[in-house]
């Protein structure tokens, strides 16, 4: 019997973290919430979906020094869809939590998202 291999493939650590994302694809953008993040990529819940392997650009407004009552630091990356499930709730509104592999980081950005990821795991 073949064996199924279920270990996370993340290589990085991910925290749990609200935070308000715009994605923005070249046909429209939706406001979306942040689900979880790493220095890799984020998931998010959107009222939109998105089709596997889209690029989007992502505006992400995220706690300056990893304290909520700080000033907010704003990041715009970009990122590829690797997945977009529907979601089941009750309210009768279709949502999406959509995944993102960031294509884009720019040294600071990087720095910036694990530094956030390190002092939120601490």
């Amino acid at each position: 019997m073949a064996r199924t291999n279920t270990k996370d493939r993340r290589r990085s650590e991910r925290v749990t973290l609200w935070s308000p994302v715009q994605l923005v694809a070249p046909d429209g953008s939706a406001p979306a919430a942040l689900k979880n993040l790493s220095v890799a990529g984020l998931c998010c819940t959107t009222a939109r979906a998105f089709p596997e392997l889209s690029l989007v650009k992502v505006h992400l407004d995220l706690p300056a020094g990893g304290d909520p009552a700080n000033e907010h630091v704003r990041l715009e990356l970009s990122g590829a869809v690797v997945r977009c499930d529907t979601l089941r709730h009750g309210t009768g509104k279709r949502r999406f939590e959509v995944a993102l592999y960031f294509t884009e980081l720019t040294p600071k950005a990087r720095q910036t998202l694990a530094d956030l990821v390190r002092q939120r795991l601490a």
